[in-house]
């Protein structure tokens, strides 16, 4: 019996092995020190998008700003991978869904500051295979505000101004009592 068990696990773990595809890019490992992406307190982690949504109403030619989420979620592994992907209601089904729409590695290069190569981009596939500049500024642990500024596919600077962006960490549910 117990044979049997270990021979399962070696098998398990031979399918696994041959499954992985070594020609995928390596990602470099992240200089940020290792947690569980639900404790961490650093870079890593999962984070959802957040906009700033400006109403104006007519009559009154009040302004009114605020800060709402989005359906964009990013998972930043600590292997140095990260994705994002978009949770949407499918018209058909009725039910949520979720696609991951891009992917990549990225590299720590600072205190705040990260290359991320883009390796596939499937909703801008023009965007696939260059890299992005970003900056992070963590005001505290749960929110981010992001600076990047992606490349030419020759290495070449693609903008002149880094594009904000604003992202909170997803927070754990807390367990029924």
């Amino acid at each position: 019996m117990k044979s049997g068990l270990i021979l399962s696990a070696a098998l398990v773990l031979g399918l696994l092995a041959s499954c992985s595809d070594s020609r995928a890019p390596k990602a470099v490992a992240e200089t940020v020190p290792c947690a569980s992406i639900v404790e961490s307190s650093s870079y890593v982690g999962l984070w959802q998008k957040f906009q700033e949504i400006t109403v104006e109403d007519a009559e009154t030619e009040m302004v009114i700003k605020s800060v709402a989420p989005t359906n964009l979620f990013k998972c930043i592994l600590p292997d140095g991978n990260y994705f994002l992907y978009r949770a949407f209601t499918d018209a058909t089904s009725d039910q949520v869904v979720s696609r991951v729409e891009v992917y990549g590695t990225y590299k720590m290069q600072g205190d705040s500051v990260v290359v991320e190569h883009i390796v596939t981009n499937c909703a801008l596939p023009e965007l696939s295979n260059i890299d992005s500049d970003v900056i992070y500024k963590m005001s505290d642990k749960d929110n981010m505000d992001v600076y990047y500024k992606l490349r030419n596919s020759d290495g070449t600077p693609g903008s002149s101004e880094y594009l904000p962006e604003h992202w909170q960490r997803v927070p754990a549910a807390t367990p029924k009592q």
